[in-house]
């Protein structure tokens, strides 16, 4: 494994207590094994029949696990990437530089309810079909196989795999396997003995396994981790004057050290992360919310939401509700739900998941109350990152609250909560409300005022 260094600045904007330290750790990033790669997904009436025991079928189950490995595990070293189908065989994303959102659009667009009906399975036709397009990878290519291994006409798909490493050997093929039979995991297991370069897992193992995505990205797309070093340096009490860009005496002292530190260290990276704070009144960030609403041609043509976190009865949901109120006073389409309610109306909704998301589309803002009140299920986090995601796709603003604290989001370590958070942030403005629970002084005026009444003290 090799080792390389370099220094990660935390600028903490909240608290001056302490001064700059350093701590050490350790992160794997990726060395390129492949240049280029394709999804060959399997699109034939099999595919739409359902998987044991999990309640949806193979296709369903395809699309989720490209889904897990190309939303979050796949790093972003400048691949070329494409998605095709067979049987029938045809270019979903065409080959040329990969791209997560466009990769991510192209496998939603893969229907999973198809008719079986007539709907066969040529394989090996289908992979010699895509041999054009292996012929045109750039060196060092790998064919991801979706399927179910099963095939019933046409060519072997084993005997053309086997044709294509004769003629082009830098390419490698490897197997998502939905296989529901032995017959299909036997024809699977038969192309992977082809090459000893070819990487074959199991859809179910993905799906249920985080550590399994990572393990199969990395054999696949890496050639080996590098383990680097960081240095991180926390400099706190960098602030700016309230409300304003303008640094404090004590932040320029702070950062003139800084810089001394990044000049010693000429041959380190320097990557500086900053955050806001809270220090603003909730009747200030009122005055924000108003000026959101007022503004929201300009948020809308931005695809700007908020984030409002804080603790429980802090105003959060009311503020979201102000902003909902003065836009539907102009007529402007809003829908204002909670997370928990989606997720049981998804559970019953007797349509695909996705024209429940197309409608929520409709509204030119999104209100989500009670992020993170959802239960930690696979499910539930995977429509949570749906429905957060198909407005990133769609260029709408949403607003979320939570109860969560911003260090809690950023330090996730669970890759089903770490994918959902960078896309909140990467749209919404966060905000934070403190202060006393309005619930709990409303519990508190009532409690003494049926004090007061019990004991006869009304006057």
């Amino acid at each position: 494994m090799k080792f390389s260094r370099s220094i990660v600045l935390a600028v903490a904007l909240v608290f001056a207590w302490a001064t700059a330290g350093f701590a050490a750790h350790s992160v794997e990033l990726c060395d390129k094994r492949i240049e280029s790669f394709n999804y060959l997904v399997d699109y034939s009436g099999s595919m739409m029949m359902n998987y044991p025991d999990l309640g949806k079928t193979k296709m369903a189950v395809a699309k989720e696990v490209m889904k897990r490995i190309n939303d979050v595990a796949v790093p972003e070293l400048g691949y070329q990437g494409g998605l095709y189908t067979f049987a029938p065989y045809g270019a979903v994303v065409n080959q040329g530089p990969w791209e997560r959102a466009s990769m991510a659009a192209g496998i939603d667009s893969l229907k999973d309810n198809l008719e079986t009906f007539a709907r066969f399975t040529p394989m090996g036709d289908g992979i010699q079909a895509h041999n054009g397009i292996i012929s045109q990878m750039t060196p060092r290519a790998a064919v991801i196989l979706v399927t179910d291994g099963e095939t019933n006409r046409g060519i072997s798909p084993i005997d053309e795999v086997k044709a294509i490493y004769a003629s082009n050997p830098n390419v490698c093929f490897h197997i998502i396997s939905v296989a529901s039979s032995p017959e299909g995991q036997a024809t699977l297991d038969a192309i992977a003995a082809l090459n000893a370069c070819t990487v074959s897992v199991k859809a179910i193992d993905l799906l249920k396994s985080d550590a399994a995505v990572d393990k199969f990205v990395g054999d696949v797309f890496c050639q080996e981790r590098v383990a680097v070093v960081e240095d991180v340096v926390v400099l706190r009490g960098v602030n700016f004057a309230f409300d304003k860009y303008d640094l404090t005496p004590e932040a320029q002292g702070i950062l003139n050290e800084a810089a001394r530190i990044i000049m010693e260290h000429p041959d380190m990276k320097v990557q500086l992360l900053g955050w806001t704070d809270s220090i603003g009144s909730d009747a200030y960030n009122l005055k924000l919310c108003l000026r959101y609403a007022k503004h929201f041609d300009e948020m809308l043509a931005k695809n700007q939401g908020l984030l409002f976190y804080g603790g429980v009865g802090t105003g959060k949901t009311f503020a979201a509700a102000c902003i909902a109120n003065h836009l539907l006073s102009l007529r402007v389409p809003v829908v204002m739900t909670s997370f928990v309610k989606l997720l049981e109306t998804m559970q019953g909704f007797s349509e695909d998941d996705s024209a429940l998301i197309a409608r929520l589309n409709r509204a030119k803002l999104l209100i989500i109350d009670d992020l993170g009140a959802e239960r930690s299920t696979d499910f539930a986090l995977e429509k949570v990152y749906d429905i957060v995601d198909s407005r990133y796709r769609a260029k709408l603003p949403i607003i979320l609250t939570t109860n969560l604290s911003m260090t809690e989001m950023k330090e996730s370590a669970d890759i089903r909560y770490t994918r959902i958070y960078d896309r909140i942030f990467e749209m919404c403005y966060p905000m934070q409300f403190t202060g006393r629970s309005w619930r709990k002084a409303e519990a508190a005026r009532r409690f003494d005022e049926m004090k007061n009444f019990l004991e006869g003290n009304d006057g």
